[in-house]
């Protein structure tokens, strides 16, 4: 792996991709009083199963769980795992055997259509967030899956739509000439680089804002990297941040050059997106909401709590540390923290022009102060809690 800069080139999307599809046409007249139900997909995710837990406090109406399964039996057992583990005990919620990326969720026609009769807000949380994944690959969970979101989210009565995006959209604004993201700053293809997973998620952005300028309410938030659960510690396998962070354990060596990056802990994204969401949706433009804590965070923080929890640490020059990380990258954690070779340099500043864009102190920092909403801070004892769970006493 280089560590060298290269001239900014933009992925090519087939134009088809970005255009929504004609029979996505919402019915202009929405429902006096929606339904109570909402429906989530990717509640079987890290994310999407913190937002189950804070819908079950946010809403009244049963929450029905878009999960893939041979049945809804199967699905129910598969769902129960995830809500569990986050403690998301309800009565109200379902779990319904579908796949969100097929024609009508894979439903039959009379089961879709009683769906949608009885859903008034949709929350769309369910993506593919592999890094390493080409366009091609990421298109069929992040594009596909949202058209088919917004299909049914305009069939029969009016759907509000809750989509869960990306900062990652903005990942290569800095190559574009764009040194900082403010509240109201709209993605383009260009900023996502080459990267497979941002540029699907800027099109579904994308196809989002034209079901909006159709009828249809929408509205956009999009986390930055995801930090574990604030309580406690628990991380989700294969965030880019925790991968790293298991990676320095391994190689007993961390990069001089480690950024300040944007986060958030993963119960207080899905506390956010609730708090905002009622007043959220809007028709002709959606409101976006950039979901990252108001300081960055310095991640070599994080090597200092894995030092506290006992780990060896080493410094090294940045292209000293790569060139490690390629001589154990058969071996994992390594091998995954490897295989992000694209997004890789701009967790490590690899050059001058592997930063991330700066991000302008948000509104929503402000909408949540208003609802008595804070974000849990990102400090020593959080860190500890972390990178406890992370690892045991022999570092694995």
């Amino acid at each position: 792996m280089s560590s060298s800069a290269t001239a900014h080139t933009t992925l090519a999307v087939p134009d088809c991709d970005l255009r929504l599809p004609a029979d996505i046409s919402p019915n202009p007249t929405a429902a006096s009083t929606p339904p109570a139900d909402v429906l989530l997909t990717g509640a079987t995710g890290y994310l999407g199963a913190y937002l189950l837990r804070e819908l079950t406090a946010t809403t009244t109406g049963t929450i029905r769980c878009l999960v893939r399964a041979a049945d809804d039996r199967a699905a129910a057992v598969r769902l129960a795992a995830r809500r569990a583990d986050v403690g998301a005990d309800s009565p109200r919620i379902a779990a319904v055997a579908g796949d969100f990326t097929q024609p009508r969720f894979g439903l039959a026609p009379d089961r879709y259509q009683e769906l949608a009769q009885s859903i008034g807000a949709v929350y769309h949380c369910g993506a593919s967030v592999n890094m390493n994944d080409p366009y091609q690959l990421a298109r069929i969970p992040n594009v596909r899956g949202t058209v088919e979101v917004l299909r049914f989210a305009a069939y029969g009565p009016l759907k509000a739509v809750h989509h869960v995006s990306t900062m990652a959209v903005f990942i290569s604004a800095r190559a574009c000439a764009v040194e900082e993201i403010h509240d109201d700053s709209e993605p383009s293809l260009s900023f996502s680089g080459t990267f497979g997973y941002p540029a699907s998620k800027y099109v579904a952005e994308h196809l989002v804002r034209q079901a909006a300028a159709r009828g249809l309410p929408a509205a956009v938030y999009r986390p930055p990297f995801v930090l574990g659960d604030s309580v406690t510690g628990r991380s989700g396998d294969g965030e880019p941040l925790t991968t790293l962070m298991k990676a320095c354990v391994q190689l007993r060596a961390a990069p001089a050059t480690l950024p300040s990056v944007p986060v958030c802990a993963v119960d207080h994204a899905g506390r956010m997106i609730t708090a905002l969401a009622p007043d959220a949706p809007r028709r002709d433009r959606p409101q976006a909401f950039n979901l990252h804590d108001p300081t960055p965070f310095p991640l070599v923080d994080a090597v200092h709590a894995l030092r506290r929890g006992g780990h060896d640490i080493a410094v090294l020059p940045v292209d000293d540390w790569l060139t490690l990380l390629r001589a154990n990258r058969r071996t994992q954690p390594a091998r995954s923290l490897y295989a992000m070779f694209e997004m890789l340099p701009y967790l490590v500043v690899a050059t001058p022009e592997h930063r991330l864009p700066a991000l302008a102190p948000s509104r929503v920092t402000t909408m949540l102060d208003e609802k008595g909403i804070t974000a849990p801070p990102v400090d020593a004892a959080f860190l500890d809690r972390l990178t406890g769970r992370l690892f045991g006493p022999d570092g694995s």
